[in-house]
């Protein structure tokens, strides 16, 4: 999707779970993830990291917003989340708030 000339991209459903681990190994190179290959984000990113991690923006991080700005996640791949249907879903409706916010601050 396009939005005011950035690009978009949502993914409805990051690829599943088993045994309780996400399978996000394949973002460790992009995102910051606990030891448990659960994604960080917002305060939980400089709270559980044994080395800092430079954030380039001024502002805080979004609550939903991962090591990098402008990329967000919600749901059961995030670090400490609760794991159920309403919360994730509760989640991605923030999450859109929080990319508009970005949109709109670049």
């Amino acid at each position: 999707m396009q939005h005011m000339g950035h690009t978009v991209t949502m993914l409805e459903k990051l690829p599943g779970q088993a045994d309780d681990r996400p399978e996000t190994e394949w973002l460790a190179e992009l995102v910051a993830l606990d030891q448990q290959h659960f994604v960080l984000t917002g305060p939980d990113i400089t709270s559980t990291q044994a080395v800092p991690i430079h954030w380039p923006l001024r502002r805080e991080k979004y609550w939903l917003e991962t090591s990098v700005p402008g990329i967000f996640v919600a749901g059961d791949v995030r670090h400490r989340s609760m794991k159920r249907i309403a919360s994730a879903t509760g989640e991605g409706a923030m999450a859109i708030h929080f990319v508009h916010q970005y949109l709109g601050s670049l």
